[in-house]
């Protein structure tokens, strides 16, 4: 039986009266400790989403479910609810607004009332962990695009939360902050957090993934496997999604002889390079 984290249940939304949806009947069941993604064009209702699940936005209709809990929207619910998912926006200066780094990390538990002993405790393991001493006593407006993603992620784990959700957590980032954004993120996943990540990069995707989710106009078109995603060409097509090179390539090996029908479809290149090796 699948551990669901996350419901959501023909839920809309509509950010005027007179707009048109948009999230229009979502609906998608997110298991518990699962790598998740989220892919489709701009516009498609991802980020509205996310914006939902943590209840910065309140649904028009339709209901969500944490740890199979209706999501209410007391101040009390609210509060209890963005402690448990917690949002890494896109850009981190959306995000981060106290002088210092280690304000800024303190923050969120402070404001959720623990003690101050406990708070330096867990922040002091964050920036270790985090790989964030170095700039720790730095002004935030001082720090570069890399280090302000780091904080910005520490911001919500420091709150030890269920869910993290990170919103194109590569944007804009140098190749460097990249590889050590990535090792925060798979530190997260071993640690039983359910890590959602929205992303335009497929082979990223396809590799990292346990579940792939597609957005289209405010709606969930496809939720599987990211082999079974991906294999689909009739919805690629329609999202304007690629297939990842590894599989791309694969098939056509295979469909040129040059490979065995029948073989497991790489995750990557390399596993494919292993393949070939084999010839």
């Amino acid at each position: 039986m699948k551990d669901i984290v996350f419901k959501a249940e023909a839920v809309k939304f509509s950010y005027t009266e007179t707009d048109k949806y948009a999230l229009d009947d979502f609906n998608v069941e997110l298991e518990r400790g699962k790598k998740i993604v989220f892919m489709g064009a701009n516009g498609s209702g991802k980020s509205t989403f996310f914006l939902c699940m943590n209840g910065i936005h309140k649904i028009t209709s339709g209901s969500l479910y944490l740890d199979g809990n209706k999501i209410e929207y007391s101040r009390k619910a609210l509060r209890d609810l963005r402690s448990k998912v917690g949002i890494v926006f896109q850009d981190p200066d959306n995000q981060l607004f106290s002088a210092s780094v280690r304000q800024e990390i303190s923050f969120g538990p402070l404001n959720m009332g623990m003690v101050e002993e406990v708070v330096k405790e867990k922040v002091d393991k964050i920036i270790e962990e985090l790989e964030i001493i170095d700039f720790a006593q730095n002004p935030v407006h001082a720090l570069s695009g890399g280090q302000k993603k780091q904080v910005s992620i520490a911001d919500v784990m420091v709150m030890s939360p269920e869910i993290i959700i990170l919103d194109e957590p590569a944007a804009a980032l140098d190749p460097k902050h990249t590889i050590i954004v990535n090792r925060i993120v798979n530190k997260m996943v071993e640690e039983g957090i359910t890590v959602i990540i929205s992303t335009h990069d497929v082979d990223f995707a396809y590799e990292w993934a346990d579940d792939v989710v597609v957005v289209c106009k405010g709606k969930v078109i496809a939720h599987g496997l990211p082999e079974e995603v991906f294999l689909d060409t009739d919805l690629l097509e329609k999202t304007n999604l690629k297939q990842p090179a590894a599989l791309e390539l694969f098939n056509s090996l295979v469909n040129k002889g040059i490979l065995k029908d029948g073989l497991k479809a790489p995750k990557n290149l390399k596993e494919l390079e292993a393949y070939i090796e084999t010839i």
